[in-house]
């Protein structure tokens, strides 16, 4: 990696004007490890380097047949152009939701085929029960597309966003093949699965958020599932602690610890509302979770260290 990383640096500056496929997968490949690294100011460039390209090189629109603008790619070309831009769609939602900004990849009609995923909502019995990379991938695309439509852009309508987000949520959910839904398992095949989930439990208490812990008949509403996504959570990390190695972690996975760790850190302050001790289990089983991947990633310790901070304000 530090081989690969210190060649980047060498060729990356005569090529940040030179649009190609190649190079909008160099920069936003090179943008991972500066996640994991913590750096996430230069993950930032690196992935609107490559946003910027995927834009200039039009490859959010579907090419129009027998266009003269633009000429006829091979299906190995268009396959690879449709997934490049895809990638680059998936990593700057979570980038943006990790750092809480806007999208670079938000002034642009998308008209690209979305990756093909008819077999989604499919019985995946047909594999054996078991979900494939590409399924997986196919569905965090769907669910990060899904989220972008809740961004309580007007006050006025967080309330309806709100309800009509946490209705499409669990829909999307129940809609799932049953090999897909079920969480309850001894034993997982690939580490997706759980990202997946972990996604969608952050993604609930992201869309509660604007109400979570207001005053009235909000909060009840508001903080049932937040606090249900917050315990799913640790049990989730738990798993992925038991099961899969600790030296790549998916960021996502560890942004959900951190959005978890919030959820029960706030709720140890109302008895009447979680259990005192079920949420403190909760939340020590997400900090172990992040002890056990800091020594590979500093983005775990940051997000550690953060939690050690807000517990020393909040006299937890």
């Amino acid at each position: 990696i530090d081989f690969y990383l210190e060649r980047f640096t060498r060729v990356s500056g005569r090529e940040t004007e030179n649009a190609t496929i190649l190079n909008i997968q160099a920069f936003l490949l090179r943008s991972y490890p500066a996640i994991m690294q913590g750096k996430t100011d230069s993950a930032t460039i690196f992935l609107g380097i490559a946003c910027n390209m995927a834009k200039v090189m039009g490859s959010h629109v579907k090419p129009a047949s027998g266009s003269d603008s633009q000429p006829i790619l091979s299906t190995d070309s268009e396959t690879s152009r449709k997934r490049t831009f895809w990638a680059c769609f998936w990593m700057d939602r979570r980038l943006a939701m990790l750092e809480g900004r806007a999208v670079h990849l938000t002034a642009c009609n998308i008209s690209v085929e979305f990756p093909a995923c008819e077999f989604l909502h499919q019985d995946s019995e047909s594999n054996g029960g078991q979900a494939t990379p590409e399924m997986l991938y196919a569905l965090h695309l769907e669910f990060s597309d899904m989220q972008d439509k809740y961004s309580f852009s007007s006050s006025s309508s967080v309330g309806d966003a709100i309800s009509d987000g946490n209705l499409r949520y669990i829909t999307w959910l129940k809609n799932l093949p049953p090999t897909l839904r079920n969480t309850k398992k001894s034993e997982y095949s690939l580490a997706s699965f759980i990202s997946l989930h972990l996604c969608y439990h952050a993604g609930m208490i992201l869309l509660h958020r604007p109400s979570f812990q207001v005053d009235g008949e909000q909060d009840r509403l508001a903080n049932s599932p937040c606090l249900e996504s917050a315990y799913a959570i640790s049990g989730l990390l738990k798993a992925y602690r038991k099961q899969f190695s600790n030296l790549v972690v998916d960021f996502m996975v560890l942004h959900a610890a951190f959005t978890g760790a919030l959820v029960h850190m706030i709720m140890l302050e109302h008895s009447a509302v979680a259990s005192y001790h079920k949420s403190m289990r909760a939340l020590r089983a997400i900090v172990e979770f992040l002890g056990w991947v800091i020594p590979h990633s500093q983005y775990a310790r940051s997000i550690h260290q953060d939690l050690q901070t807000f517990a020393s304000t909040w006299s937890i």
